[in-house]
């Protein structure tokens, strides 16, 4: 969690706390420095008599407000004067420890904000609150349910004995108790179909199972449930007593730390590696707990229960509550050991422990000197329970933590935002979590658990998991439905229709990179006929006339729920090129030439379609879809813009463009990517997967597309934001769906691609094994000094002073490299190849030159550049009218050649250091209807500079321009009827470079209005026009047309 803090104490303004009298506020602390740290706030202001800051995370906002000194006995209303906007609730956490803590036993949920921007006085009765007791020494206002962007105004906190309506003359307003805004989440562990849960409110554990005998993806077993307490006084005092409750989730297990009347307890869950290499269900468990001082433990253990964990994941209800005995279940002891069965599903649940057990409804376990642990294991067996559970537990438990230890020291990255490199670590944990042998990776073992859309191989071959690849493509493979379509699976491998648009893409995406990363022919060999038979499936599905162009179902990307392509399209189409070219490459590893011939002339033929009905050369990019009646969509979904860039259907110009759209319209201040624009509005702020949304699953893409059209600068920007989001609270490395989620996700698709975008588009290794060679093209950006990357079959190890690059390569297996490294524009002045000079080559590209090494197959490579960037500068307006004259000058470079490949200019002349031009005067048509958000989505254009350094290679420098209408008009204000006429005020801006005079004429309500305009170059002039003979019952309510004729 980034926490953002300030100079403590430093406009600070204290009063004597509880001194006040019956009948005022004792302003605690008020004044510009009252907020001590602050999440999830940004541009701050600490200036006058409040502090003031606007919202970045829309969800958690928190402002901490400590030191306190609040005698919460004396005082039990509590209030804030602020001022907000948009906010559906407030969060009142306290503490009697000063620091920033959240104790969401300690916490008061609010609603009744009044959300005017302007400051009041909201009253808080704590009287009913457990734990304002005491002296509270620290407050924390959580901000959540609104926009970002939002202002916040927090000037004072105050307290009374008794409830005031009035203060300083000012009603004050009553905030109503909402305690369903505070979520409670479930922790958890998982190894195949078991699981460990502990709560993050009150640390009730559960030992669970996915519903293996009837296939769910929304249903939970709860195996066992474990309350625990402690003996105090001769009560036993529980869980739901606890204060002070830390959650952390560890590698394998989860830990509790919490107080209990003056006892610290401990608790460690950890779910042990069974079940991975079995067909039958089963799985094992250790709870473990200490007291300090010790402490007599006890624990109440009960279990058997099915529900739909899908629609409790944020409210906790279940394991929160002291339910322990459920309809159906039956606990015995059996020589020592205790058993829970039931008739709601068909798992025994066997306990091994040291402690004394009482049985029942329920099992009570006493552990009488302060510590113990209870093994658990499930099975539909009794005596594979009794095997599973004759194993030792510490060893059990010791093979968890080293098998993650071995994992995370094996696969990490360093790099200098340390988010990045926490966002890595808890992606490859969370993969492991979601391995669910043979069939793939849960969606999210949390709580939509099945093997839908898997896009998981590529990173699990990264981490050294190649068995599991294999495993779920033949598994996949034998469960395939007679029509070809690819199964997902349920819990226990029960297979599922491919939901939404299908899973057959993502199969041919799995094939493909396993063939890249192992050119292992053994497994293609028995998967080549389910290719053929899922590819026919598509095409019978999406191409039934034909035409090469493919529609789509939803979600042909993943996590865009409504998003779809109904008619001829281009992510559809690129998708389906992508599963011929998948199949020509399987065909031609197996000796196959003619099917390989065929796809491959298939796809060349469905490429040049594409292009040919798609494209849009104006915009430098394609379009969405078209309908058979010709109709074409025109923006798309991300997809649209970024698959043609990095499945090569363009050149690298035309990349550019169709990533600079990305980038003008589809990425947030963060660099973060969202889905699409194809709906009211973009989502930050609450969940949603429908296609607005920016979530975790856009932004490895658009790392990838970002690094293909050599933006080494902002490369890394959308893989930090996915990063941020998993790491932040709530999430605290478990990686939600979209950008900020008030629930804990668990989801393993995003991270899954992260790793593989970390590696391939940052990192920059791009492994061809079929071929015996490696492409190596990083996109680091330019102020970082140093980044490493360790896997078990490739490492990297990049260092950069000044004009000193350094990049060192190992690959596991001998590989020929292709570096291809894309730079500033530079001097190039020498580059070593394992300490030796070497030749080199280079191109032209757009905003950098790329670098071209080769070399001999080898395993380790260090490659070192010394370069010069080339200092430059092009002059030019950002913006310009149809029509105008264009002009750019150029200083530290030579003009040799231009790309107006998109149609900007209606002539051009250049010469060494600057270029004349027309700008074309149709470049709006037919896009000036759409409005201003037309104009903002189809008005930006590029050309291409070829620029010449007087040292160093050529490169093409894209000059992104604004064109605009010659002239703009918009109504200032309402039409007003004076002396019985209409009139009409309007602002007219004139954007060419040319003063603007001449007769307008406004057509409105059947009238005809003429006045004189003079307006300035690039300026604009406010008009009041009257409409004489205007037929004022023609106005309707709302926009009305009218036409402003110019000659």
């Amino acid at each position: 969690m980034w926490v953002k803090r300030f100079g403590a104490g430093l406009a600070f303004v204290f009063m004597a706390a509880g001194m006040a009298g019956a009948g005022s506020i004792d302003w605690v602390v008020q004044g510009k420095g009252i907020v001590d740290s602050t999440f999830g706030f940004e541009r701050f202001q600490a200036d006058g008599d409040a502090w003031k800051a606007i919202t970045e995370n829309p969800v958690y906002p928190r402002v901490n407000i400590l030191p306190l000194k609040i005698d919460a006995d004396a005082n039990k209303y509590l209030y804030v004067k602020m001022a907000t906007t948009h906010r559906d609730n407030l969060i009142a956490f306290f503490s009697p420890d000063a620091d920033a803590k959240l104790y969401k036993k300690l916490a008061v949920g609010l609603s009744g904000l009044v959300n005017d921007g302007q400051t009041h006085v909201y009253r808080v009765d704590m009287s009913g609150s457990k734990g304002w007791e005491g002296k509270i020494q620290s407050v924390m206002l959580e901000l959540g349910g609104h926009y970002r962007g939002d202002a916040v105004i927090v000037s004072a906190l105050g307290i009374s004995k008794k409830a005031l309506d009035e203060v300083d003359g000012e009603a004050v307003v009553a905030l109503n108790q909402a305690s369903h805004i505070i979520k409670h989440h479930d922790r958890m562990a998982i190894w195949q179909d078991a699981s460990v849960r502990i709560n993050d409110t009150i640390p009730n554990g559960a030992f669970m199972s996915y519903g293996i005998d009837r296939p769910s993806y929304l249903d939970g077993v709860v195996l066992a449930k474990i309350i625990p307490g402690v003996e105090l006084h001769g009560q036993t005092v529980w869980a739901a007593e606890a204060q002070r409750l830390d959650i952390a989730d560890e590698p394998g297990s989860v830990v509790a730390k919490f107080e209990i009347g003056g006892v610290k307890v401990e608790t460690r869950f950890t779910v042990l590696m069974e079940g991975r290499d079995t067909p039958d269900w089963e799985g094992g468990a250790v709870y473990e707990i200490k007291t300090e001082p010790k402490t007599q433990v006890v624990l109440k253990v009960g279990g058997g229960e099915v529900f739909n964990v899908s629609f409790n994941t944020s409210n906790g209800g279940w394991i929160m509550d002291d339910t322990i005995t459920y309809e159906g279940t039956e606990c015995e002891i059996d020589k020592g050991r205790a058993f829970i069965k039931t008739t709601k599903h068909t798992s025994l649940v066997g306990l091994e422990t040291d402690a004394k057990i009482d049985g029942g409804d329920f099992m009570t376990l006493r552990f009488e000197n302060g510590a113990g642990s209870v093994q658990m294991a499930n099975a539909r067996e009794k005596a594979r329970v009794e095997e599973l559970l004759s194993k030792d537990a510490k060893t059990e438990v010791a093979a968890v933590e080293d098998y993650y230890g071995n994992l995370l020291s094996g696969c990490r990255i360093e790099t200098p935002e340390k988010v990045i490199d926490e966002g890595f670590a808890s992606a490859a944990v969370l993969m492991d979590y979601s391995w669910y042998w043979p069939y793939g990776w849960m969606e999210s073992p949390h709580h939509w658990m099945a093997t839908f859309h898997i896009q998981h191989t590529p990173a699990a071959e990264l981490l050294g998991q190649t068995d599991r690849v294999v495993d779920c493509l033949i598994a996949t493979a034998k469960k395939q439905y007679p029509d070809g379509e690819i199964p997902n699976f349920f819990p226990g491998g029960s297979p599922m229709p491919g939901i939404f648009g299908g899973s057959n893409q993502y199969y041919f995406w799995q094939v493909r990179e396993h063939l890249r990363y192992t050119n292992d022919r053994e497994t293609l060999r028995k998967l080549a006929a389910s290719l053929d038979a899922s590819l026919a499936s598509v095409g019978a599905k999406y191409n039934a006339d034909g035409d090469d162009l493919f529609a789509w179902g939803l979600q042909v990307g993943n996590q865009e729920d409504m998003v779809a392509t109904p008619y001829n399209g281009t992510t559809a189409t690129i998708e389906a090129i992508n599963m011929m070219e998948t199949r020509a490459m399987v065909a031609a590893a197996l000796g196959d030439a003619k099917t390989a011939s065929l796809m491959s002339v298939r796809a060349v033929r469905m490429r040049a379609a594409l292009r040919d009905e798609l494209w849009m050369n104006d915009l430098g990019r394609f379009a969405y879809y078209k309908d058979p009646t010709g109709y074409t969509a025109l923006d798309g979904p991300y997809q649209t813009f970024i698959y043609p860039v990095i499945w090569g259907m363009l050149d690298e110009l035309d990349s550019y463009t169709s990533m600079r759209h990305l980038r003008d319209r589809l990425m947030g201040p963060d660099g973060n990517v969202f889905a699409s624009n194809n709906f009211a509005q973009h989502m930050l702020d609450q969940w949603c997967t429908w296609g607005m949304q920016t979530g975790e699953a856009q932004q490895p893409w658009g790392a990838w597309g970002l690094a293909k059209v050599g933006l080494r600068n902002e490369t890394y920007l959308p893989l930090k934001a996915a990063a941020e989001w998993a790491q932040e609270y709530p999430q605290l490395g478990t990686w939600p769906e979209v950008a900020y989620e008030n629930r804990v996700g668990y989801f393993s698709v995003p991270p899954a691609l992260y790793i593989q975008a970390i590696v391939e588009a940052l990192y920059g290794l791009q492994v061809d094994q079929p071929q015996g060679e490696i492409v190596i093209a990083p996109s680091f950006p330019d102020h970082w000094p140093s980044a490493k990357l360790t896997l078990p079959k490739y490492s990297a190890d990049y260092s950069r002073k000044g004009g000193l690059l350094e990049y060192t390569v190992f690959t596991k297996d001998s590989l020929s490299r292709k570096l291809r490294w894309q730079l500033p524009p530079s001097e190039i002045e020498y580059v070593k190849v394992n300490g030796k000079k070497v030749d080199f080559e280079t191109r032209p590209s757009a905003g950098c030159i790329v670098l071209e090494v080769d070399t001999v197959a080898q395993n380790e490579t260090d490659f070192e550049v010394k370069l010069k960037p080339v200092g430059f500068e092009l002059d030019y307006p950002a913006s310009i009218a149809q029509g105008d004259a264009f002009e750019l000058k150029a200083e530290g470079v030579e003009i040799i050649g231009i790309d107006d490949r998109s149609g900007l200019f209606s002539s051009i002349q250049y010469q060494a250091s600057s270029l004349t031009a027309t700008i074309s005067d149709t470049l709006l048509d037919g896009y000036l209807e759409f409005g201003l958000l037309g104009q903002m989505n189809f008005s930006k254009r590029t050309f291409f500079v070829l620029c010449q350094p007087e040292k160093g290679p050529a490169f093409h420098a894209p000059i992104d321009l604004m064109i605009l209408p010659a002239v703009e008009a918009a109504p200032t204000a309402p039409l007003a009827i004076e002396n019985g006429k209409l009139s009409a005020n309007l602002l007219v801006r004139n954007n060419t470079s040319a003063p603007l005079r001449s007769k307008a004429y406004l057509r409105a309500f059947g009238a005809e209005e003429t006045f004189g305009m003079e307006i300035a170059p690039r300026s604009e002039k406010e008009f009041k026009v009257t409409l004489s003979g205007a037929d004022a019952s023609l106005v309707s309510v709302g926009d009305n047309a009218a036409q402003l004729l110019l000659p």
